[in-house]
């Protein structure tokens, strides 16, 4: 039986050359600069070989790409000659480098691109037994390839496995731009004529139909679902019947056995890129690119949908800072649950299945929802008390009873009683039975690190993401993707308990070993980069951060370009940091431009949209654009609710920077209003001691201040404090902004004597320890100068504007 999808025809005119391979004439033939060396492969475009320079000029081996019988014609020729200038402008990591693009003696065109010493990524993947991950990190450079000639309107049109080759240091290469037609105009796009591999041809190729490139992502989806699974998803179907189903409209459907093995989320991008219209396909390589980052990432993927459920979902799985959940499940059956889980990894323990195992275990212990949990206890609680409490002699008590439960907060109860019935069991659980077993014992223990997380528990979450980083590290060596992953997060999570200067040292070590390792141009070391930066921010080290926040900016945009959602997290960091220093002036365009940026690549509900939506209207408030920043923020606000909930934290966040403009308004019992509600709300679903809790109640507390109610707010902040001392690290900034707002409400009662102990103890931590510069610097001292202003100590009140004059930006 004859193999309809085969191809090779084209090579007529070569093979006529030579008798075979061993009398094949180009070999020790001189092509212009170059010496042939020896055939590396052959296909429907012609034949590449392995060739060398004849002047010695250089060392390295090339590969050269002779045309077939069709490369005769004028019009193929004309074509290898326009393109050269276009495949040049391919400077891309992922992308085979053109060298040369010329015409033989004998009238033969031929490329000289870069030669890769590898294998198609299929055998690579498989030749080291990667897990989905690995291979989906391992396809997004390809993707992001695809998307770097989209971005300049070129098409490959045939993209396929033997034409994306990985080295054996695992990176991949895009071969065989050499067919690719740059989209100038519309007149182009109809173009008829097309090259292509059958079995990888997209329905327009098949039926001759206009070229754009949606054919690219067509391609993209066989190559993925390929790497994936080591399936040709089309492999038994003949080239007529490929045709039927295209003319008829029907897209390729994947196996219920692949769906078995593959996350839901992968089957869905998948079959996004192979829906038989191409206008139901993702735009551009680029969005796919998106798409599968979000999936890594923990990210809603657009091809699943947005529904807000789904959305929620993702957004509990990768906050650090995280939300109220929203499915209550029984204690017992989890506990049960995580045992039996373990007892099955004892039996199986490839990686797909621990993979499917942890994906699952997250998706049953992050639907725990604290907030349900705590008014069912309460419920519960209340209602047998009160029904104890019937007889007539007791019904007193009642009343008194219910006021006392009313002051018991019981999300916080279910999140302890989770922590001491399910995940303590669990982590022991883990400990016991695989001491042997390092790498499941790993991605369990990062699981429960999630939950903790989720609960506000990063306390609990800190010792597993320490133990995780240091057993990967031990079992796999410091330059596994799953090493660099650990320490990542170990580094994020020092970052967020306020242990800045372990977190930048992390962060600094791991990016020197992906610099070293992988070059600076990598995506990893991009990333590791800006959080480098990032973190040396707060260690008020601005002048450094700056310095490397522009170089990853200006390496973003060489690697990915100026659209690219890796462009705008830098863009969005470094007006952060602009916005710390004062330069108002420069973060607004800044920010305008990561927000429009964000909703071109994820749409305007995107959790990242909202983000830069609502950085923007605080510059808006910083700049005195008050109603600008008020529309913008209400705006955010209302999407925000309709896709997370009222109580979600980012909604919450946004509505606590919405009080402060408002208090930069002088409106002051709106703002009173607002901060009180997000600060009940936020501790009711992740308690009184969580970080952000402790913010908002502080903020409600600044604006009991400014109404005139300096009393309650100094018994407010004196709690605060003594709750922030407990449950933070020594020193923690937000302990001394806490001091400077207990002094200020302080001086207003004119108690100055214990206002000045206050901001001072404000001051040792926030200057002497943390190292405010610039306008913060500033502004914290401002609080002296009121101070001392109002006690009437004018000498102290100069020293302070001294030293106000004397700070440098």
């Amino acid at each position: 039986m004859t193999d309809d999808f085969k191809t090779g025809g084209g090579l007529d005119a070569l093979q006529g050359l030579s008798a075979g391979d061993r009398d094949d004439p180009v070999i020790s033939k001189e092509l212009g600069d170059y010496r042939v060396l020896r055939l590396i492969a052959e296909g429907g475009m012609g034949r590449v070989y392995l060739a060398e320079r004849t002047d010695g000029s250089f060392e390295r081996k090339v590969a050269l790409k002779l045309a077939a019988s069709s490369a005769y014609s004028n019009q193929l020729r004309a074509r290898f000659q326009t393109e050269q200038g276009v495949l040049a402008s391919l400077n891309h990591p992922s992308i085979a480098q053109l060298y040369d693009a010329r015409v033989s003696d004998e009238g033969w065109p031929y490329f000289v691109m870069e030669y890769v010493d590898g294998g198609p990524i299929t055998d690579f993947c498989e030749a080291n037994s990667l897990s989905v991950r690995q291979r989906i990190r391992l396809l997004i450079d390809v993707v992001d390839a695809v998307a770097f000639a989209h971005a300049r309107l070129i098409v490959h049109r045939d993209i396929k496995p033997s034409n994306v080759l990985v080295s054996a240091d695992g990176r991949p290469k895009l071969l065989d731009f050499g067919i690719a037609k740059l989209l100038e105009d519309e007149a182009s796009k109809l173009t008829q004529a097309a090259p292509m591999t059958p079995r990888y041809a997209s329905p327009e190729q098949l039926l001759h139909q206009p070229i754009t490139t949606a054919v690219d992502t067509y391609q993209l989806g066989l190559l993925a679902y390929e790497v994936l699974t080591g399936e040709t998803l089309n492999a038994e179907t003949t080239l007529a019947e490929a045709v039927d189903r295209a003319r008829n409209n029907q897209a390729i459907e994947v196996s219920a056995s692949v769906r078995q093995i593959l996350p839901r989320e992968v089957i869905r991008i998948i079959e996004h890129c192979l829906r038989a219209d191409a206008a139901d396909r993702y735009r551009d390589a680029g969005a796919l690119r998106d798409d599968l980052q979000a999936y890594l990432d923990g990210y809603p993927v657009r091809a699943v949908g947005q529904s807000a459920t789904y959305r929620l979902s993702k957004a509990l799985r990768r906050n650090w800072l995280p939300a109220t959940m929203t499915a209550v499940i029984i204690l017992g059956t989890t506990a049960a649950l995580v045992q039996s889980t373990i007892q099955r990894n004892r039996l199986e323990t490839t990686q797909a299945t621990l993979e499917k195992v942890t994906e699952f275990q997250q998706n049953m212990l992050l639907s725990i929802d604290t907030a349900a949990m705590g008014d069912g206890i309460s419920e519960d609680l209340t209602g047998r008390l009160l029904e104890a409490l019937a007889e007539p002699g007791e019904r007193q008590m009642r009343g008194r009873v219910a006021s006392a439960l009313d002051a018991v907060n019981f999300t916080d109860i279910a999140r302890q009683s989770i922590d001491r019935n399910i995940l303590a069991e669990a982590v022991a659980t883990i400990d016991e039975s695989f001491e042997d077993d390092v790498i499941v014992a790993s991605a369990l223990r990062d699981v429960v690190s999630e939950v903790h997380e989720a609960l506000g528990m990063l306390d609990k979450s800190l010792p597993l993401r320490e133990r995780v980083a240091a057993d990967l590290d031990a079992a796999l060596g410091p330059e596994a993707d799953e090493t660099i992953a650990a320490q990542q997060m170990l580094a994020t999570i020092y970052f967020y308990i306020g242990m800045y200067e372990k977190s930048s040292a992390l962060f600094k070590q791991t990016y020197d070993l992906l610099l070293e390792t992988r070059g600076p141009d990598h995506k990893d070391t991009i990333a590791l980069y800006q959080d480098y930066g990032n973190s040396l921010i707060d260690l008020n080290e601005l002048d450094e951060a700056e310095r490397i926040l522009v170089d990853a900016l200006e390496r973003s945009r060489r690697v990915y370009g100026e659209r690219h959602w890796s462009t705008g997290r830098v863009m969005n960091n470094l007006g952060y940091l602009y916005q710390l220093q004062g330069h108002i002036d420069e973060v607004v365009p800044l920010y305008a431009e990561v927000l429009e940026l964000r909703k071109d690549y994820y749409g305007p509900e995107h959790v990242d949209t909202l983000d830069a939506a609502s950085n923007l209207a605080t510059a808006y408030n910083q700049l005195g654009r008050y109603e600008d920043s008020e529309a913008l923020y209400r705006e955010t606000i209302a999407i925000e609710r309709r896709v997370h909930g009222d109580k979600h934290p980012s909604t919450l966040i946004t509505m606590s920077n919405l009080a402060s403009s408002l208090r930069d308004q002088g409106r002051f019992a709106e703002a009173a209003e607002i901060a009180q509600q997000v600060a009940v709300d936020h501790e009711a679903a992740l308690g009184p001691d969580h970080p952000n809790s402790l913010i908002f109640r502080s903020n409600y507390a600044l604006v009991l201040v400014q109404i005139g109610r300096p009393d309650e707010a100094e018994a407010m902040f004196a709690e605060l404090i003594e709750r922030a001392r407990t449950v933070l690290p020594t020193d923690h900034e937000i302990t001394g902004v806490m001091h400077a707002r207990y002094g200020r409400s302080l001086r207003l009662q004119g108690k100055f004597k214990a206002a000045e102990a206050a901001i001072l103890e404000g001051r040792r931590i926030l200057i002497d320890v943390v190292g405010l510069q610039g306008q913060r610097r500033r502004d914290f001292l401002q609080f002296l100068v009121d101070l001392y202003d109002d006690w009437g100590r004018s000498e102290a009140k100069q020293s302070i504007l001294d030293e106000i004059d004397a700070i440098v930006d």
